[in-house]
């Protein structure tokens, strides 16, 4: 299944649902990590296959990736993923409370070049600071893109929200998970440059 580029995020306003977090995984007292935008969910589901110990949520706005990504979770038996639409910059609030995440993860976002589509982007400071209320001291933000220019603007904007602090100089050295997405494999056999920023919650 491939991806399409873009997608307006403004076509999604409320979640498909608001779950009970203590009632969807197997172990609801593992730590809560969330993935915004997963697509096609190949590297949520290899994170939730290496990672049993934590939990992983899905958000994604494009409806056709959820019940494929469902599906993909079921047939792999995986009792620590869960996935549905809704829009992050939107939904944060209903669906996770106060200090309840401990890692978010945000891979290869839509750029919005155009003047005109800049407020489409996932990563901005209003953003940002909703996302700071739901995450847990001590907890990361994990963001990787292939376009420097957006790299810098969401860099920015991290410098701008006091309630983050970088895990490194700039840019983090590796991926932290292992893991490479077909975006990132594509960049790496051009020799291409990842941009990857850690932030930590303070």
């Amino acid at each position: 299944m491939r991806a399409h580029p873009h997608y307006n995020p403004f076509n999604v306003r409320n979640p498909s649902e608001c779950p009970d977090w203590s009632k969807v995984f197997a172990r609801s007292e593992q730590p809560l990590d969330l993935e915004i935008g997963f697509s096609t969910g190949r590297w949520l589901i290899s994170y939730a296959q290496n990672f049993p110990e934590r939990n992983i949520a899905g958000l994604e706005i494009r409806a056709k990736f959820i019940e494929y990504v469902q599906q993909k979770i079921i047939a792999g038996k995986l009792t620590n993923a869960y996935v549905l639409k809704a829009n992050a910059n939107t939904a944060l609030a209903e669906l996770f409370a106060p200090q309840s995440l401990s890692r978010v993860i945000i891979m290869f976002p839509d750029p919005w070049y155009k003047a005109r589509h800049i407020k489409r982007r996932v990563v901005d400071q209003d953003f940002l600071r909703e996302l700071a209320v739901r995450l847990k001291s001590g907890a990361e933000l994990h963001i990787a893109t292939d376009q420097q220019a957006l790299a810098e603007d969401m860099y920015a904007d991290l410098l701008a929200v006091p309630e983050y602090q970088n895990k490194y100089t700039r840019y983090a050295p590796e991926n932290f998970a292992g893991i490479v997405t077909d975006i990132e494999r594509y960049n790496q056999e051009r020799g291409r440059e990842i941009y990857r920023l850690v932030f930590i919650r303070n």
